[in-house]
């Protein structure tokens, strides 16, 4: 987790699921960037908490990152 060192805001949470690329989840409210916009596969993130749920929202994600993790399960 990354945090606002001064205002100990939460500003990001990174997750890593079976030795995948490190997901990224902005919680800072940064806008998604334009379509035209290079991306990672596994596409950019932003969260929020309602009430005690994390919603994230992502975009710019590579379809194929989709395929990738149904072969695992």
């Amino acid at each position: 987790m990354d945090g606002d060192p001064i205002g100990r805001d939460l500003t990001a949470i990174h997750i890593e699921y079976l030795r995948s690329m490190d997901r990224v989840i902005y919680m800072d409210g940064r806008p998604h960037p334009p379509e035209y916009a290079p991306y990672s596969w596994s596409g950019f993130s932003t969260g929020e908490w309602l009430g005690n749920t994390l919603k994230v929202t992502t975009t710019h994600i590579k379809s194929s990152y989709l395929q990738i993790g149904r072969a695992h399960v």
